[in-house]
């Protein structure tokens, strides 16, 4: 993100305020410090605009670093989600020390999920006392690297951000309503690792002594006992990229704007397509319950359009995307949508723009239109005649028929 060249940059530096140049809220991730003025703390270096590196790790070393709310207008902050996502083949999780100016902990989120590869965060204050000031550690989160990457580096990254509450990452200030102040768009942590890509009997033994649960420090309050996570976002299958944990930055990027439709037995789905060069073609993950998604289309990087057909009607199916590379890695998923088929009153929105090409047995999205308006009450695409000409000349032959049947009957009989 653009701002957090300047964030980096104000931390990194001798400077002992944060400026005031931009008023953003942001969340990033630093090296681990307990220093009692956070100005004074460092930062990791720069990656590029958007992101931070770390110095070269080793296979059996440590990540320790620090989950913080740069907050610029020291606004009073009464809650903080975040879910950041890593890969559990190269990282493992072995401790999430919350502060403890968040004493409430949103049970299963301080925590990780290694199967998916998140850590949980999930923090509040109580209803009289909220946390300000320009820098807010939210808490601290260690890792064990197990084995060296593909181009030796791997990204953390902040998943699911939406402009709402709804998804798994948002900053919400004191206040009677609920509103979630950080921006859409977040930069990410690079990981860089050096060494032998053979799993590391140091990090397992570090693993078997501590396990996963919440850490719980003189900074920090007890959490409650560690849940099973919230729904969490599973492909149908592993990507190859993945499984060999090269991993890029490709995996931090996040197809924005779906939105969903239905008519009949059919859902249709849309999407903004990503401004990469990377990308190849998307994966349209779907099921009948909230991030569980059993079903999988894929279709090409021109496409940004998918028919959904043959569904249950009355079934309510959750949406969401992810856009691949040629190394078949994935991008982080779309916000969830969701959709009850064949009740219109349910869509998100209606989908207007381009007619796009999918796989339905028309090739084209019923719903999409040339000119980009929303077609409400007629689903074009059918072949043939219309109804209404096919009403007509049905009601010629009957006519023609009669008369001529009548006709027949008024003719005199003559006898052969």
């Amino acid at each position: 993100m653009r701002l957090l060249t300047s964030i980096a940059l104000a931390l990194c530096s001798s400077v002992t305020t944060v400026t005031a140049q931009d008023q953003e809220t942001v969340l990033l991730l630093r090296p681990h410090c307990e220093l009692e003025k956070q100005e004074d703390c460092p930062a990791f270096e720069i990656n590029d605009p958007e992101n931070l590196r770390t110095p070269e790790l080793t296979v059996g070393g440590s990540l320790d670093v620090d989950l913080v709310l740069v907050n610029r207008s020291s606004e009073p902050i009464r809650r903080v989600r975040t879910w950041i996502t890593y890969d559990p083949q190269i990282l493992q999780g072995v401790t999430i020390t919350v502060n403890e100016q968040f004493p409430i902990i949103t049970p299963g989120e301080a925590d990780f999920s290694s199967a998916d590869g998140y850590a949980q965060i999930g923090v509040s204050t109580d209803a009289v006392s909220p946390v300000d000031g320009e820098i807010i550690p939210i808490a601290r989160v260690q890792f064990t690297v197990l084995k060296a990457p593909g181009g030796g580096r791997t990204p953390l990254s902040f998943y699911d951000l939406q402009e709402g509450l709804e998804g798994h990452t948002f900053a919400v200030p004191a206040g009677n309503e609920e509103s979630n102040i950080l921006p859409t768009e977040l930069g990410g942590l690079i990981v860089r690792i050096a060494g032998s890509t053979e799993t590391s009997s140091s990090a397992a033994s570090v693993s078997s002594a501590s396990g996963t649960g919440t850490s719980v420090s003189s900074a920090a309050l007890s959490s409650s006992t560690s849940q099973a996570a919230a729904s969490t976002p599973a492909s149908g299958a592993s990507s190859s990229a993945a499984s060999t944990g090269q991993r890029t930055a490709f995996i931090l990027l996040q197809v924005q704007n779906l939105r969903a439709t239905t008519e009949g037995s059919t859902i249709y789905v849309a999407w903004d397509p990503l401004a990469s060069q990377d990308v190849r073609g998307y994966n349209i993950y779907y099921g009948s319950e909230t991030g569980r998604y059993i079903q999988r289309k894929s279709i090409a990087s021109t496409g940004n359009s998918i028919s959904l057909r043959g569904l249950p009607e009355g079934t309510t199916y959750f949406v969401a995307i992810r856009a691949f590379n040629e190394a078949e890695e994935e991008s982080a998923f779309s916000q969830e949508v969701s959709v009850k088929v064949g009740d219109p009153g349910s869509s998100t929105s209606p989908l207007v723009g381009q007619i796009t090409r999918d796989d339905g047995p028309n090739g084209q999205n019923p719903l999409d239109t040339p000119d980009g308006r929303p077609i409400t009450s007629t689903v074009p695409g059918e072949s043939g005649a219309s109804s209404i000409l096919l009403l007509l000349l049905l009601g010629s032959a009957i006519i023609g028929t009669a008369f001529a049947f009548r006709r027949q009957l008024a003719a005199p009989y003559v006898r052969p």
